[in-house]
């Protein structure tokens, strides 16, 4: 590739951000509910970061810069489906848990809430690039996203058995085809 073609390559993810945003707002919460895009966003990102490697674990072709470039437009799409629903998700989480909570205590929750999650967000930008490099390092850069997408699964199971997945997205199914 040529120098310019490789900052071009890089811009495929955040325009693909972008576009999931504009998606993800559109469509909202009136039509799916925000567990199920939290969990289509999390299930999304093992198929991500399988193409973004390319996998080594399923033998994809090191130099197929198509798929490479497929995984990051969709590393970027379906980031926002976890992201865009992480706040609202986690406020509703408290207000249910505590349905006589007055409106001081409702908003402290709220900036509360939003303070945590600002927090994790800083954790994995100082976790994920020390996480990358030693996992580069040690295994090689290909065996490091096979390793994103087993604990994006994780991730996407947990969240899928706690948050009462199947009902959540049947229901999220139901809403939307009528």
């Amino acid at each position: 590739m040529k120098e310019k073609e490789i900052g071009l390559f890089f811009c495929i993810g955040p325009t693909f951000y972008l576009v999931g945003s504009l998606f993800v707002t559109r469509v909202g919460s009136q039509y799916i509910e925000k567990k199920t895009w939290i969990m289509t966003g999390a299930f999304m990102s093992v198929i991500a970061q399988l193409m973004l490697g390319p996998s080594k674990i399923f033998g994809f072709d090191r130099d197929n810069i198509f798929m490479i470039g497929v995984g990051y437009a969709f590393m970027g799409f379906f980031d926002t489906f976890m992201l865009v629903y992480c706040l609202p998700e986690m406020i509703e989480t408290v207000e249910f848990s505590y349905p006589d909570m007055s409106n001081l205590q409702k908003a402290k929750m709220a900036d509360l809430s939003s303070g945590i999650l600002t927090a994790f967000f800083g954790v994995g930008t100082v976790m994920a690039p020390i996480y990358g490099a030693y996992g580069g390092a040690i295994a090689g850069y290909r065996y490091t996203c096979d390793g994103m997408a087993i604990t994006c699964l994780i991730i996407g199971l947990i969240y899928f058995l706690g948050a009462d997945g199947y009902r959540t997205m049947r229901k999220s199914y139901m809403q939307f085809c009528g």
